[in-house]
């Protein structure tokens, strides 16, 4: 049930393939798939990473194609992007309402600050990416979550 081009443009046909507790991992897992593929970096897993190989995406949850499992990232960003020149951080969330975005909003900036500090790097250098089923988030969008 790995990420496929078809996935991407049905996403949630994809999703429906996991039971209920796992389709929040599967959305982690496709959208950190999919950033690898746009960025042209080399995909891997909490299981899989390999530190030798500099620019790579990191998906911080796990897949096990033996037993077929599939678990969300821990707490942190769910996928990590090392790209040439700077570093991305994903959140996903299949979760919808203001008070979600405005909770993966905040979360998001908390793992930045973190990035940050932990790989003593230039906050200039990292961006963040919050994607969520169906709905975009712009400045707009995070301003009036923030300041309403």
């Amino acid at each position: 049930m790995l990420p496929s081009h078809s996935n991407l443009t049905n996403h949630k046909r994809y999703i429906n393939r996991f039971g209920q507790k796992d389709q929040s991992a599967a959305f982690e897992y496709l959208v950190a798939s999919v950033f690898s593929k746009i960025l042209y970096l080399s995909f891997q897993s909490k299981d899989t990473e390999d530190a030798s190989i500099k620019h790579r995406v990191i998906w911080h949850g796990s897949f096990n194609k033996r037993l077929n499992t599939i678990s969300k990232s821990p707490s942190g960003p769910d996928a990590t992007c090392f790209c040439y020149g700077f570093d991305n951080l994903i959140e996903t969330t299949l979760k919808v309402g203001t008070g979600q975005w405005r909770k993966e909003f905040i979360e998001s900036l908390k793992h930045h600050d973190d990035f940050v500090t932990n790989n003593n790097v230039n906050k200039k250098d990292v961006y963040s990416a919050i994607h969520g089923e169906g709905k975009q988030m712009t400045y707009k969008h995070i301003e009036r979550l923030l300041f309403q």
